[in-house]
């Protein structure tokens, strides 16, 4: 394999200066990585099927997981909680988790109702399909009602 077949198969776009000589400046990426070699970056870009942090997977996990037999659905958004008291009283308590998938647009925040919600975007929704069909981020079994919710099963 060549290696200009090797870097246009890579998920991930080499952003020293030879790399973006040889193959030209990333497209679009979200966020920066280090990479495996020693004081090298990379960018992770939309077509990284990692698209989503350890952290934040387990973050969606917990919030769409089922709570008393009820399985709630991505589409109703989650639920959080609002400082009661201090120099933030009445503003969103958004985990850190979700707070970095706002910054990259996988999630908003909505707050016209009563309790603040975080909704999936277009391109959030994409990323939790993709974590869905994985299954090493998600088990099917246990979140098969994601699965048929998000059309991966039916």
């Amino acid at each position: 394999m060549s290696r200009g077949a090797q870097a246009a198969s890579s998920r991930r776009v080499d952003l020293s200066l030879a790399g973006i000589l040889a193959n030209g400046a990333p497209a679009r990426c979200n966020h920066l990585a280090p990479s495996s070699r020693r004081g090298r970056w990379v960018a992770m870009t939309d077509a990284d099927p990692a698209l989503l942090s350890a952290a934040e997977r387990a973050y969606i996990r917990s919030e769409l997981d089922a709570f008393f037999s009820t399985l709630p659905a991505a589409a109703e958004g989650f639920v959080l909680k609002v400082w009661k008291s201090g120099p933030r009283v009445g503003q969103p308590k958004v985990p850190a988790a979700a707070q970095g998938m706002i910054d990259r647009g996988l999630l908003r925040l909505d707050t016209a109702e009563r309790f603040p919600r975080l909704f999936f975007t277009s391109l959030g929704l994409e990323a939790l399909g993709r974590m869905v069909a994985n299954k090493r981020f998600v088990d099917p079994t246990k979140f098969a009602h994601l699965r048929r919710e998000l059309g991966i099963d039916r």
